[in-house]
């Protein structure tokens, strides 16, 4: 192998100047980062508290928080968000769905409860007499 092939093509002294630069660069990101943050608090807080409720948030979300981006989000993501927007409403169809038979389920369950608490007849005889007295 060829000694030279690891060889940066610069001195050492570009070296920590280039890495003094990316130093400062990246201090200079985190800086405009944190005061970002700190200027935006309360959006910050918002969309945490959302976070918080459902763990998972979309656009829609996003927009009711930070309100609508001043740009046009383009044909290819208006069509995912459509997809995505059509499969949300389906989620939610199927959670209510689930939720009403539950609820149905436990009613029949409650009147099955109940029920069971009448005594009942061994034969037609006694139902037949029961019912007249």
């Amino acid at each position: 192998m060829d000694g030279d092939q690891f060889k940066k093509p610069f001195s050492s002294k570009t070296n920590e100047l280039i890495d003094e630069e990316v130093k400062n660069l990246i201090t200079r990101c985190y800086d405009r980062a944190i005061a970002l943050v700190e200027e935006k608090r309360d959006v910050v807080e918002k969309l945490a508290q959302r976070l918080l409720e459902k763990e998972t948030i979309v656009l829609k979300d996003l927009h009711e928080i930070l309100g609508k981006r001043p740009y046009d989000l383009g044909e290819d993501m208006n069509n995912y968000m459509e997809i995505s927007n059509d499969h949300q409403n389906i989620v939610k169809d199927q959670n209510l769905k689930h939720e009403q038979d539950q609820e149905a389920k436990a009613k029949i369950d409650t009147e099955t409860k109940d029920d069971s608490e009448i005594p009942k007849s061994k034969n037609i005889h006694d139902i037949i007499k029961n019912s007249t007295h």
